[in-house]
């Protein structure tokens, strides 16, 4: 049985890298401690019927890099999605 690897800090800042389902868990795990599991899920599936943030994820890191932005010196993708779904309800 193998290990899954360690999330590389680079998929959370905008990084644009293909690392699975990793890069994706951090908005679910955010959101489970800030809302609690049930309001976490029923948000998700609200925002993202298909069952992935992926799109988002990479179409905001995308525009970040085009704007020169690292995520060093401000809130992360992650962040933004958990900030703006914890505001939503």
């Amino acid at each position: 049985m193998s290990e899954t690897p360690a999330t590389p800090a680079s998929a959370l800042t905008g990084e644009l890298k293909d690392f699975g389902p990793l890069t994706v868990q951090p908005v679910r795990d955010a959101l489970y401690r800030r809302l609690g599991p049930v309001e976490a899920r029923k948000r998700l599936a609200a925002r993202f019927p298909g069952g992935s943030a992926r799109e988002e994820i990479d179409r905001r890191s995308l525009a970040m890099k085009d704007r020169g932005e690292s995520g060093e010196t401000g809130p992360t993708v992650v962040q933004q999605i958990v900030e703006e779904m914890g505001k939503e309800g």
